[in-house]
């Protein structure tokens, strides 16, 4: 084909980069996602042993049951906590995945400009090649004559 470098390959070298630090840092924001939904579910299942444990239990002491009562409290603000940076969390890999889907348009944009490039160097080359074979072909036949 041709020697000729695609002008704008740099650009289109950086874009791939950006792409890929954009896909590491979903993976991270996902990864985060997961592990605080994880710690959410441990924390709604120790609060659901707890309340079971808590009703099977006919007579307490008053101080026992204030302090039992304190304790789900706590993990009542624990849990709407964490489903505050859920929702966070959430909102960040959504951001993050938005930033990737236009590192990748970025990316795909540039390759088409140089798809569409390479496809008019070969239409060049190929119409300089058919000129010369047509000179040959009118030297040939002129020489024939």
């Amino acid at each position: 084909m041709s020697d000729k470098q695609f002008r704008l390959q740099k650009v289109l070298d950086v874009r791939e980069s950006v792409e890929k630090e954009k896909q590491k840092l979903l993976s991270l924001s996902k990864r985060k996602l997961k592990s605080q939904e994880k710690q959410l579910r441990d924390i709604e299942a120790q609060k659901g042993d707890f309340t079971k444990k808590m009703n099977n239990i006919d007579r307490q002491k008053v101080r026992e049951s204030i302090g039992k009562h304190n304790y789900l409290s706590t993990l009542h603000e624990t849990i709407v906590k964490k489903l505050s940076e859920i929702k966070s969390t959430k909102s960040d890999v959504e951001k993050k995945r938005q930033d990737l889907l236009k590192a990748v348009k970025d990316k795909k944009s540039l390759e088409k400009l140089k798809e569409k490039q390479r496809l008019e160097t070969i239409k060049t080359q190929q119409a300089k090649e058919q000129f010369f074979l047509d000179e040959v072909a009118q030297r040939s036949k002129g020489m024939n004559q």
